[in-house]
């Protein structure tokens, strides 16, 4: 069962990376 492993790596790494792109978005809708 490596698709629930794959899964919740994709998870850690979604929770880990949605700020970031949380922050760009707003950066540059501040820069725009």
């Amino acid at each position: 069962m490596v698709s629930r492993e794959k899964r919740q790596r994709f998870l850690n790494f979604a929770s880990l990376a949605s700020p970031c792109l949380l922050t760009i978005d707003l950066g540059s809708g501040t820069t725009t």
